[in-house]
């Protein structure tokens, strides 16, 4: 048994960062390819990048959010492709974005509605979506880890 594999009991959703547990990881890799969009990380991620861009769009349209939230609609639509083919580049980046983009929120929301539950709300709801992209990103990066392991054996010349 593993001595630092924590129990059952002490594992939580608020996990820091929250992290896929060893069997989800290993089915997320070995099915890469042919899992549903609800159930891929990294398509669940793209996925909650386009609702974003949705929800934002809605509020530019009904002029809740400002117009130059724009931005935001096109550059979480261009990195929602980026994060759909797998590039861990681009959920670094969207982790960094997203978690700005919820810290402006909350000092927005202090300094011009001093609301406290909207804050907690917007915390929880950032949250749940940086745990979909932070799963959509440990899939990568353990996925890359096993294709160097792949070619470094696959390289080595059999001894005769």
């Amino acid at each position: 048994m593993e001595q630092n594999k924590k129990p059952k009991s002490q594992e939580s959703f608020f996990n820091i960062p929250p992290k896929l547990n060893e069997n989800e990881l290993k089915k997320q890799i070995e099915n890469y390819n042919t899992l549903g969009i609800l159930s891929s990380a990294r398509k669940l991620a793209a996925i909650s990048m386009i609702f974003i861009s949705f929800v934002n769009l809605i509020g530019i349209i009904t002029k809740i959010i400002p117009a130059g939230a724009w931005f935001d609609v096109l550059f979480c639509l261009i990195l929602s492709v980026f994060v759909y083919n797998g590039q861990k580049w681009a959920m670094l980046v969207t982790m960094i974005y997203w978690v700005a983009a919820i810290l402006f929120s909350i000092v927005n929301i202090l300094m011009h509605e001093n609301n406290t539950s909207l804050v907690i709300s917007v915390i929880i709801f950032g949250w749940l979506f940086f745990a979909i992209f932070y799963q959509a990103y440990q899939v990568e990066k353990e996925r890359e880890k096993l294709l160097k392991t792949k070619n470094i054996n696959m390289n080595k010349k059999p001894k005769n």
